[in-house]
C-alpha cells in the first residue's frame, strides 16, 4: 500500500511511502482508508493512496492497524486534492487534510522532556519555573505546561531551554479518534 503520512516529511521522488499489508488487514485496506503506520520510531496516522503489487524499495514495514475500514475520502475528493496540490503548489498532505472532517484530522502537539535532573545555578524566571515543573512532574505536553504555569511565557522559556540543551522538544501527532456523534 502506498500511504500518505500526515507529517511533513521530505521525499525525493514520491509523496507517499510503501508499506506491507498484513494478511489480517487485507480485506479492509483500500484507497482512502485511514491507517496507522510506523515511521522511524513513531506510529503515525496516514491514508492509503494506492495499492500496488511491488514496492518501490526492497525492505518495507507493515501497516500497524486500520483506524476505520470505510474510506474517509472517495475517489473524486482524492482527485481534487491531487489537482489542488499541483495547481496551487501546496503540500499534498495539507490538501488531503483540509478535506478530512475536523474530528479525523491528526492533532499536532509538543512534548517537553527534561534532559537534566536539577535546575542549573543561574537559571531564573520563566525558564527555571518550566524546567522545575518538567523535572518534578516528568515529560509534559506544551498544553499541560501552559495550564500548570499560567503566569509563565512557556513558549519563550521552551525555546531558551531547548537552545541551552536542558530540554528536548518532540513534535508528535495525536492519532484521530473516530467515534459516532451522540
Amino acid at each position: 500500500a502506498q500511504v500518505l503520512v500526515f507529517q511533513p516529511i521530505r521525499l525525493r521522488k514520491s509523496l507517499v511511502l510503501d508499506y506491507e499489508i498484513p494478511a489480517a488487514l487485507q480485506p479492509h485496506v483500500q484507497r482512502g482508508v485511514l491507517v496507522v503506520v510506523p515511521l522511524r520510531n513513531r506510529l503515525l496516522p496516514g491514508m492509503v493512496m494506492a495499492l500496488s503489487e511491488t514496492p518501490a524499495v526492497p525492505d518495507i514495514r507493515a501497516i500497524q492497524s486500520v483506524l476505520d475500514p470505510t474510506p474517509v475520502l472517495r475517489e473524486p475528493m482524492l482527485e481534487l486534492a491531487e489537482w489542488m496540490s499541483r495547481e496551487f503548489m501546496a503540500p499534498f498532505h495539507r490538501c488531503v487534510q483540509t478535506m478530512l472532517p475536523p474530528e479525523m484530522r491528526p492533532q499536532a502537539y509538543l512534548r517537553l522532556i527534561p534532559l537534566v535532573t536539577q535546575v542549573p545555578a543561574g537559571l531564573e524566571g520563566d525558564e527555571a519555573s518550566l524546567l522545575r515543573l518538567l523535572i518534578t512532574r516528568g515529560p509534559q505536553t506544551d498544553a499541560q505546561a501552559r495550564r500548570k504555569l499560567r503566569q509563565v511565557d512557556v513558549r519563550h522559556a521552551r525555546h531558551i531551554l531547548q537552545k541551552k540543551g536542558y530540554i528536548r522538544v518532540d513534535r508528535l501527532l495525536r492519532l484521530p479518534r473516530t467515534r459516532p456523534k451522540l
